[in-house]
Parts: C-alpha cells; structure tokens; sequence
C-alpha cells in the first residue's frame, strides 16, 4: 500500500509540474537553469538514480538473505 501512495504522490506531482510550468520556472530562475524542460529532465535523473539505489540495496539484502538460508540447509544436510 506505501508503494501505491508513493508512486500516486509521484505521478500527482508530475502532473501538477506539467500543467502548471510557471510554477517550475521560479525554481528553474533560482536554480539558473535555462529552460523548463531541462529542470524535469534533472528532476527526472535524479529520481531514477535514488529508485535504482534503492532497488540495489534490496537485491543485495535479498541475496544475502537467500545466501544465508543455502548455507543453513547445506550444513543441516551434511
């Protein structure tokens, strides 16, 4: 359910940036970025680099999860 809420936070975000640009364009002056669309374009890279991040945290712990469990069942085997 936390990851529907997120990923509806997300998408609802988005859509506001989208059909409101003015609102971005105080950020992108602030920010000195040139144009709108270059200010969704690095919103939008840095997203997928923390979503990638955190999809390769779990899959790390899940490894060492399933690594942990083989190592129990082969000693309870021998």
């Amino acid at each position: 359910m936390q990851s529907f809420i997120f990923w509806v936070v997300v998408w609802a975000a988005g859509g506001v940036l989208l059909a409101f640009p003015n609102s971005a364009s105080l950020l992108t002056q602030q920010l000195h970025v040139a144009r709108v669309t270059d200010f969704y374009l690095i919103l939008g890279l840095m997203f997928f680099s923390v979503i990638t991040f955190l999809n390769s945290t779990s899959t790390k712990r899940t490894e060492k999860r399933v690594e942990e469990l083989v190592r129990k069942i082969a000693i309870k085997k021998k």
